[in-house]
């Protein structure tokens, strides 16, 4: 290519009629050979996306039929497990788990994308140990799992730790299993009676005690809620009302908003991290360190809901700062608001690795679990004035 070619180029005389004539004679030349090779990258171009679509239909093509096989080797490994109840019935885990998400035994939030049970189902030890059982006429009177050894990277697990059948694999089938004998009754099914203590009300909001063993809203049961609570003392109010939650077994300060504008409020407030919470909770064993910070990301078990698991890759991030009140009292100042967050940053072995006492998720049953909300700051959604409540343990 000639240099300066955009510019204008003059010409004087017959050997400068001649130049003319190659100069343009060249430009003709390299306007052509661009349009060939424009052409020649076109056609490769062209060329390597249909042989790149052709692949991929293949990938996908192999894709489905793999999906195809499995869920055929899946569907006849499951056809195989003919399980038995306490009342001598027969069948097989689809029958099983279809009838399950029939009645509504499984959590449709881990299992709604598949209809065959999750892989693994019945290689568990419990209904393992139902089958010999109902097999050979013996009768169960009690049955507890273990965990032995150490605690995996991401989940919580403590060595002779006791711990529940998981929620997506064996809690349907042990549902249908144990069909036919005495069982004790599921505690989290009880109907039980709380009263809600309100600490403070006016016509924009009202912040109240929960009690543990009281949801924050309405669950599957019929239990007794905070939201239909409120709803029922203050049947003009409007909005969500919940403008943040605790869990079930946790005790404490609940600030409740009366209409929308209050609810948009206090959520903007939460998500700037401009409300600040305090939770005074006793450990499973002393504490040494005296404060520090817990980050670890969280995200839930999904065939095990609502247990959350430690996830770098994946997970939320969340942090809890700590301060130690004696050997066992901890005070624990969340900066995010991740389900069990406090729970699982006191009992994760990068976190704490110092269950919450009481705590049978992720460590022991006790009467309750000893968890409160002691302390809640904010700004008033309407006046902007600062306001400060506390109300201590009842531990």
């Amino acid at each position: 290519m000639l240099e300066n070619a955009h510019q204008p180029v003059y010409f004087k005389g017959r050997k400068a009629d001649e130049d003319e004539e190659a100069y343009i004679r060249r430009r003709q030349f390299e306007n052509a050979e661009l349009h060939r090779w424009k052409l020649k990258m076109r056609l490769k171009r062209e060329k390597f996306e249909a042989y790149e679509s052709q692949k991929a239909k293949k990938i996908a093509s192999l894709k489905t039929l793999r999906r195809q096989k499995s869920d055929a080797l899946q569907t006849w490994l499951f056809r195989q497990f003919v399980m038995q109840n306490g009342r001598g019935e027969k069948q097989d885990l689809i029958e099983i788990f279809q009838k399950c998400q029939l009645s509504g035994t499984i959590d449709s939030t881990s299992n709604s994308k598949n209809t065959l049970p999750p892989a693994g189902t019945g290689e568990c030890c419990e209904p393992k140990l139902l089958q010999y059982a109902f097999k050979h006429g013996l009768i169960p009177i009690s049955m507890a799992m273990f965990w032995w050894g150490k605690s995996l990277r991401g989940e919580v697990r403590h060595h002779l730790g006791c711990y529940p059948a998981c929620h997506g694999k064996c809690k349907p089938l042990l549902h249908w299993m144990l069909q036919g004998i005495e069982v004790a009754p599921n505690a989290l099914e009880e109907e039980r009676h709380h009263s809600l203590e309100t600490i403070y009300d006016d016509e924009d909001i009202c912040v109240v005690n929960k009690p543990a063993g009281m949801l924050a809203v309405p669950g599957k049961s019929q239990q007794e809620n905070v939201y239909n609570l409120i709803r029922q003392r203050y049947p003009d109010t409007t909005g969500p009302l919940i403008a943040h939650r605790l869990d079930m077994a946790t005790s404490g300060l609940m600030v409740v908003a009366k209409s929308m504008q209050a609810y948009l409020n206090l959520q903007a407030q939460f998500a700037k991290r401009q409300i600040s919470k305090r939770y005074v909770a006793i450990l499973s064993k002393p504490l040494t360190q005296a404060t520090g910070k817990i980050s670890l990301p969280l995200r839930p078990d999904l065939m095990d809901r609502p247990r959350q698991i430690v996830d770098w890759q994946h997970g939320k991030a969340a942090t809890t700062h700590f301060e130690r009140i004696d050997s066992y009292r901890v005070a624990l100042y969340p900066l995010t608001g991740r389900t069990h967050q406090l729970r699982v940053h006191c009992a994760h072995r990068d976190g704490l690795n110092n269950p919450i006492k009481g705590d049978d998720l992720y460590g022991q049953h006790a009467n309750r679990l000893y968890l409160h909300a002691e302390r809640l700051v904010f700004k008033h959604p309407s006046t902007g004035r600062r306001m400060v409540f506390s109300i201590p343990a009842p531990f």
